[in-house]
């Protein structure tokens, strides 16, 4: 098992033989083995020769121990010098260890070098920095694949590669590890099982059990993934989260006061929008769609099915001249209804705000617009339903995590006409939020044109 002194990463530690295992490599280097006679500069090889000539020295600077082969093929026509660094710490400091290694590699010894291929000036000759320098019996050599795969870790200081790989290697021979894949699972997708997988990330045979290992750890971090995000969205099923049915009354009413006609894009928004609030768990929607398509009349309209149930609405917006704007907008569509709109940004007035928060923990106000005042301690809620966040991408995670616990899991709307990549990440990668489109503006609208200009079309924005 590992021990106080076994090297870890992170702190040049490890507590046990599991952090070692799941200690993963950072890349990986692969060798091709070829003869001596065959080697270029720049190739990654793997060769077999006969030690020449062998040597341990002291760096100059002291913090070194440099270790040097000569080999060569059998003809003695082609050499290779070969260097390999230790720091200058036990045990390649003592007398001892350096006696040892004289004597495992003698003149005439074979070795299996891998590293990669460059000219050495002084030796005259071509020459590696070699990652491995294993001793090998004659009859060894017809064994050795034509593919050696290296694994490179990231090092904590002071940690030696050589002894983190032996580490690793005595961990994976001592753990056996349960595999919570079910066989079918593993067998749809054609999954190497999990020891497998994680034995053959570091140490694997060829480049195919490095590509399933790799697979078969990509997949369990994705499933692992989408799992959890499951769990979040089918974890709360409250009678403020779930509505069997909807009264649509002042809905209905409201839509047809409107001096406008709905669009077939905003009415199909609104109809996945209404079933989402039927959902045992809480939506979680982004409504996207180009400036001046409609969003906001969508919000409203999800806001009064709710409100009709008695519950609250609260619409927050990244300045104070736009919530200003929302304000007067859905005041003016809300009175015909005996419904109420406040306004709440850093600029209302001590007396004003007194009043509109003891209303609006009473239930007296149903919808409240404003900027990020709207999650500060004071703002209490009677019963917060619908958290509604325009223009997404100018808000941070703890902002509407903030709106959001103002209620008893409350449903989410946000909309936005330019999504940022993690909005984007969340709804068609992880799945963690649902995506409706405005792809229609209102008639009259002039369509909106995105384009890319450079310093030179500058005059074409006069």
């Amino acid at each position: 098992m590992a021990t106080k002194s076994t090297p870890n990463p992170e702190k040049g530690l490890a507590n046990s033989a599991l952090d070692l295992i799941h200690y993963y490599p950072k890349r990986h280097e692969v060798y091709q083995r070829k003869r001596l006679a065959s080697l270029n500069p720049g190739d990654a090889v793997t060769v077999v020769g006969s030690i020449q000539h062998h040597s341990i020295r002291t760096a100059r600077s002291g913090n070194l121990i440099i270790q040097k082969w000569i080999v060569s093929d059998r003809s003695l026509q082609h050499r290779l010098s070969c260097t390999h660094f230790h720091k200058a710490t036990l045990p390649y400091t003592s007398l001892a260890w350096e006696q040892q290694q004289q004597q495992t590699y003698r003149p005439g010894v074979s070795v299996k070098l891998s590293g990669l291929v460059k000219f050495d000036d002084y030796e005259n000759c071509l020459a590696i920095t070699a990652n491995e320098v294993v001793v090998i019996e004659p009859h060894q050599v017809k064994t050795i694949p034509r593919q050696f795969i290296q694994p490179i870790y990231r090092l904590a200081k002071g940690v030696d590669p050589d002894e983190l790989r032996d580490s690793i290697q005595t961990a994976l021979s001592q753990v056996q590890l349960v595999d919570p894949l079910p066989r079918k699972l593993k067998q749809r997708y054609q999954l190497v099982d999990l020891q497998t997988a994680i034995a053959h990330i570091h140490f694997p045979d060829d480049t195919n059990a490095l590509e399933a290992a790799r697979r078969r750890l990509v997949f369990d971090e994705f499933f692992y993934l989408q799992m959890a995000l499951l769990l979040r969205r089918g974890r709360v099923s409250t009678p403020l989260a779930s509505l069997k049915s909807l009264n649509l009354k002042l809905l209905n009413l409201f839509k047809a006061n409107l001096p406008f006609a709905l669009t077939t894009a905003q009415q199909r928004v609104i109809n996945e929008i209404l079933d989402d609030l039927t959902q045992p768990y809480p939506m979680n929607r982004l409504v996207q769609g180009d400036v001046g398509a409609g969003k906001t009349v969508v919000a409203v309209v999800c806001a009064i099915a709710l409100i009709e149930q008695g519950q609250q609405a609260a619409l927050m917006v990244p300045t104070e001249t736009l919530a200003q704007q929302h304000y007067h907008k859905i005041q003016a569509w809300l009175e015909p209804l005996n419904l109420t709109a406040a306004l709440l940004t850093g600029s209302t007035s001590a007396k004003q705000r007194r009043s509109l928060l003891a209303d609006l923990s009473v239930g007296k106000i149903q919808f409240l617009i404003g900027t990020h005042a709207l999650t500060s301690a004071k703002v209490t809620y009677a019963n917060l339903g619908l958290a509604i966040i325009d223009e997404q991408h100018r808000f941070g995670v703890k902002q509407r995590n903030a709106l959001l616990n103002k209620g008893n899991n409350p449903h989410l709307l946000s909309m936005t006409a330019t999504p940022i990549p993690r909005t984007l990440a969340l709804s068609h990668h992880h799945k963690d939020m649902d995506v409706s489109l405005i792809d229609e503006l209102p008639p009259g609208r002039k369509p909106i044109v995105t384009q890319v200009i450079d310093d030179n079309d500058r005059d074409t924005l006069n």
